[in-house]
């Protein structure tokens, strides 16, 4: 912060079509990071460096890219992270709002040459997280070197992100998520929703089954109540259209089991046996 204190910058533009961070994770806003420790050190070394210092976060939607700049945030904020990043602002650019309006040729260059001057003007006080950057200037520009591969965590990795965030949504919609709520948010959307990854779909399904679980609580009640492993079924049920029937959880636990059966007669080759585990699951 003390550079930006010593010459104060307008971020009019910043503000308008970014969401700062720090200012988020200083308010208590943002979800704590779970996992991803890795990735976040990449990242950081990565910032740390004199040239060919712009990370770039490559993973499918939803495995947790932007959690990671959350973090990073988070780190400054609470001067954990290396002392060259400390003091500087994280802005998350908001596409959306960047686009939304634009009328004319060039308005929407216009905008995004706005944020990028005044970044600049931050005399390396800014980090700015542009999600979907391929978008903007295609996949071949980007630099190899600098690329940080975030792959979908894997189920016992997603349960532990869950008990990590369960507080949260328990304060929210005032219920309480049992273990084995947990391991059939991850279990059954694995083999019953194959549109989105992971942790992000497992994350939104408890969302989905505390708000279900309240939605007939027409007065302020202080009997707290638990959404089990059949809530989460009827969710994946409504959400999926399948029948809730045909929505097994005993066979959904035993894919996740996959990877320790098949380890036991594939000796040696981890990556193979998950890789082969998650097709299957997909499938």
């Amino acid at each position: 912060m003390e550079k930006l204190e010593k010459s104060p910058l307008k971020l009019d533009t910043l503000n308008e079509y970014g969401i700062d961070l720090t200012k988020m994770a200083q308010e208590g806003k943002l979800d704590p990071m779970i996992g991803r420790e890795k990735e976040l050190e990449r990242v950081m070394h990565i910032l740390c460096k004199r040239r060919k210092n712009n990370p770039c976060l490559l993973g499918d939607p939803g495995v947790g890219k932007t959690v990671i700049a959350e973090g990073l945030a988070s780190k400054i904020v609470n001067c954990t992270a290396p002392f060259k990043l400390q003091g500087k602002k994280v802005f998350a650019l908001d596409m959306g709002r960047l686009i939304a309006g634009t009328m004319y040729r060039g308005q929407f260059e216009e905008r995004l040459m706005g944020v990028i001057d005044e970044v600049k003007q931050s005399d390396r006080g800014i980090i700015l997280f542009i999600d979907e950057l391929h978008t903007l200037i295609g996949g071949r520009a980007l630099d190899a070197a600098n690329i940080v591969e975030v792959s979908e965590p894997s189920v016992d990795e997603t349960i532990q992100i869950l008990e990590g965030l369960k507080s949260k949504y328990e304060s929210y919609h005032n219920v309480r998520y049992t273990k084995k709520a947990l391991a059939a948010a991850v279990q059954l959307p694995n083999q019953y929703i194959s549109d989105s990854f992971n942790p992000d779909k497992s994350i939104d399904l408890i969302d989905e089954a505390g708000s279900r679980k309240v939605l007939n609580q027409t007065k302020e009640s202080k009997v707290v109540l638990h959404v089990n492993e059949v809530d989460i079924q009827q969710m994946v049920a409504m959400l999926t259209g399948i029948p809730v029937e045909k929505v097994s959880f005993k066979e959904s636990h035993k894919l996740l089991q996959m990877e320790k059966s098949l380890q036991k007669h594939i000796i040696g080759q981890p990556e193979a046996v998950e890789a082969i585990s998650h097709a299957i699951r997909r499938a």
